[in-house]
């Protein structure tokens, strides 16, 4: 199983991601996704930086894939798209629009937005080009498994990051500013995290993040990587988080390798997490859950 870099599914500005792909150039991941899936109002990189990023990314053996947008609404959406599709690297289409506008067969990605819940909709997707499949983060272990040991397309599942709830016409962001979407001002650069929305409790609930909205916990299977790479699951997506990233990644791969046991993974993922974890929907339960099965990780990990 090979680790990827998912797409920086937040504003952090030009400067901040042309450094932070550069850092990513040496990390042990076999893919890196850049492109924008959330709103094209907020992209950072210019179609230029973009190229110019995967080429780099190429020469020291990273495959590129750019990510579309989750949600075309309009025809600047639309054109944003088409833009994406025109680049010289695979693809990951997280609508529709996107595998419509791509004539490649090879390289072509369906992201965990399109709706790949079963065998037939993952043949779908194989029948009209696709190669690789990101199975929706809802999906249980159960699901997935059903899927794999049927089908001979690569998969890749996510493993660690916010989780991508919900996309909207409308954006948050500039809503709790008093604006409309139509006369943004990229106040999303603001949060490089996202903005926090708390129950009455003060408990973390969900991050607001422009046109979406995520989960508060981060969702880690870093306990499951194992089980994963058994039922058929060829690579494990980690999604950016502002500043902590590199140390994230790493922490996977020496799991990965047999390096360290889970006790000390989930340790080191716990100092480098705010909110907490969740992994309830790849239990088949509600995605809020954090379910303790590990035997190691009850006896090993310090509360």
């Amino acid at each position: 199983m090979d680790l990827t870099l998912g797409p920086v599914l937040f504003d952090w500005g030009r400067d901040k991601l042309l450094e932070f792909y550069k850092e990513a150039a040496g990390w042990p991941v076999s893919d890196i996704y850049l492109g924008e899936v959330v709103c094209h109002r907020k992209r950072g990189l210019t179609p230029d930086d973009i190229i110019k990023i995967g080429e780099d990314l190429e020469k020291v053996g990273k495959n590129v894939v750019i990510s579309t947008l989750s949600l075309v609404s309009d025809d600047k959406d639309l054109d944003v798209v088409r833009e994406a599709c025109l680049l010289p690297f695979a693809i990951e289409a997280n609508d529709a629009s996107a595998l419509q506008l791509t004539k490649r067969k090879k390289g072509l990605v369906a992201g965990p937005h399109i709706t790949s819940y079963n065998y037939d909709s993952v043949q779908f997707l194989k029948g009209i080009g696709v190669n690789r499949v990101v199975f929706p983060l809802e999906l249980s272990r159960d699901a997935m498994a059903a899927i794999t040991e049927r089908s001979d397309i690569e998969t890749e599942a996510f493993v660690y990051g916010k989780l991508p709830l919900a996309f909207s016409w409308r954006c948050y962001t500039s809503r709790a500013f008093g604006l409309m979407k139509s006369n943004c001002k990229i106040d999303c650069r603001k949060y490089p995290e996202g903005m926090m929305i708390e129950t009455l409790e003060r408990k973390p609930l969900f991050i607001v993040n422009g046109t979406q909205i995520m989960s508060a916990l981060t969702m880690n299977l870093i306990d499951y990587l194992d089980e994963l790479r058994d039922i058929g699951i060829t690579k494990a997506r980690i999604s950016p988080q502002y500043g902590v990233t590199g140390d994230v990644v790493k922490v996977f791969k020496e799991r990965l390798d047999g390096r360290i046991s889970v006790g000390e993974a989930n340790n080191r993922l716990k100092a480098l997490e705010k909110t907490g974890f969740c992994n309830g929907w790849y239990h088949g339960k509600a995605g809020w859950e954090d379910v303790k099965e590990s035997a190691e990780w009850k006896s090993l990990v310090i509360e």
